[in-house]
């Protein structure tokens, strides 16, 4: 049977430790892309980002350096229960 006579669709997964890292690098990229845009513009809603990360004042170096390991982590989170529920609903035949 060729490739072309197959017309089982295949299930694809997603590599968990892919997506945790790609997630853990995008909220950490956007973290500080708010951050600094906090910094330029501070009547714009950039801060509110930085507020679910830290408690400090938005625009202040303790702000930055103490949200990005929360951010990291949620990142990271976010990134793996993408991944595993694709993977989860992939198994189970759930397709668009």
């Amino acid at each position: 049977m060729t490739q072309s006579q197959n017309n089982s669709p295949q299930i694809v997964k997603i590599n968990v430790i892919a997506a945790t890292f790609t997630g853990a690098s995008v909220f950490i990229i956007t973290f500080v892309s708010c951050w600094i845009f906090a910094i330029i513009t501070p009547h714009f809603a950039s801060h509110m980002y930085i507020s679910l990360f830290s408690s400090g004042n938005p625009t202040s170096q303790a702000a930055l350096i103490g949200g990005l390991i929360p951010s990291l982590f949620f990142g990271a989170w976010t990134g793996f229960l993408v991944a595993f529920f694709y993977n989860l609903a992939s198994r189970f035949g759930v397709r668009n």
